[in-house]
């Protein structure tokens, strides 16, 4: 369930603290170990929750995260620092075959970036 509105409380985290998870039924995104579980929660949510999802990145050209978006507006989440650009884009083909709209074109975002529309 997306229960996280874009700006102050938010809140945001990544890899080493973040895990992604893709499953049959839909994609987890949690604590990657028991010692920040307190401080991170976990987002559960099945692929007909996403409405698309799209190829980020901060400062190059080559993508290193996937922005992820509910069908309300200002729902979103993005998962930055996948180990690698092949990796990425092998979770954009699970996200495909699961019907999720894809982008794999670059989108570039500042740190202080709000993403709208």
């Amino acid at each position: 369930m997306w229960t996280r509105r874009k700006g102050f409380g938010g809140g945001n985290a990544t890899v080493p603290l973040v895990r992604l998870s893709l499953h049959e039924s839909g994609l987890r995104l949690g604590p990657s170990t028991a010692l920040v579980r307190p401080l991170i929660p976990t987002l559960d949510v099945s692929y007909d929750e996403i409405a698309d999802a799209q190829a980020v990145s901060h400062r190059r050209k080559t993508p290193t995260g996937i922005l992820l978006r509910a069908p309300q507006a200002d729902l979103w989440v993005v998962f930055m620092k996948p180990r690698s650009p092949g990796q990425l884009f092998a979770a954009l083909d699970v996200l495909e075959r699961h019907e999720v709209a894809v982008s794999r074109d670059v989108r570039h975002i500042g740190w202080f970036d709000w993403i709208d529309g």
